[in-house]
């Protein structure tokens, strides 16, 4: 299953290594080689996918399985071991020691491709998980929040301090206005319990003035790009 995410082959300078970079990249994934493990962890970028393989021994793999799964860095990532499921009790070894699983490098290159794809699978699956659970959490803590006041004040602000909680942004507000109104009202902003009612001029905000204009919401994937803000872009030292 070719996927443009990137899977790091972990096994020094041993040929076999170099062969494994091979066996992915002809199944259509992103392979790139790592000597070592410390290599790995202090690379910026991070994989989607270790594999580890060309060992010797089982005592050299759990050593370097131990360390992954310590790292913060990589502790979530998850980890294929390449190895001999005959000798020195590698597939034991690799399982209890914190390997997602084990491919003996008898098996098919196919084989090697389709575990490898279940695995990236698997994450997207878990990452969704945790997000929907993220969602549902956030939502049971706003609604607590909400009922515990009867205030519109502070239902206002403790939305807009939520959102910005859960978006990571510095800022959130909730504007009043309408189409073809050139006075605005922010009613609540997240970095600010006091603000209330603050009047703007909607010509100083062509983002908010569209939205008026059209009804309909706007997304800006790049603020730094996008003519809205260029006059606040050009007072930004670079």
């Amino acid at each position: 299953m070719p996927t443009h995410r990137a899977i790091a082959v972990v096994g020094g300078e041993h040929a076999r290594t170099q062969e494994v970079v091979e066996i992915l990249e002809g199944g259509g994934f992103s392979a790139f080689q790592v000597r070592f493990i410390d290599d790995l962890v202090s690379r910026r970028d991070r994989p989607s996918v270790i594999v580890l393989c060309a060992y010797d021994g089982a005592k050299a793999m759990r050593k370097d399985l131990r360390v992954l799964r310590r790292k913060r860095r990589t502790a979530r990532i998850p980890i294929v071991v390449f190895g001999d499921a005959r000798r020195d009790r590698q597939l034991y070894s690799a399982l209890v020691s914190g390997a997602d699983d084990f491919v003996d490098q008898s098996a098919e290159a196919t084989e090697l491709c389709a575990r490898v794809a279940a695995q990236l699978k698997s994450r997207r699956l878990l990452a969704e998980l945790r997000r929907q659970r993220k969602a549902a959490e956030t939502v049971v803590e706003l609604t607590q929040a909400l009922s515990s006041t009867v205030h519109i004040r502070d239902i206002l602000f403790l939305v807009v301090q939520r959102i910005a909680q859960v978006v990571r942004i510095d800022r959130v507000s909730i504007v009043l206005s309408g189409a073809g109104e050139d006075t605005g009202y922010v009613l609540a902003a997240s970095d600010d319990r006091k603000i209330r009612d603050l009047p703007i001029r909607i010509t100083d905000y062509p983002e908010i003035r569209t939205v008026l204009d059209t009804d309909e919401p706007l997304l800006i994937p790049d603020a730094s790009k996008h003519p809205f803000f260029e006059l606040e872009l050009s007072h930004v030292p670079r």
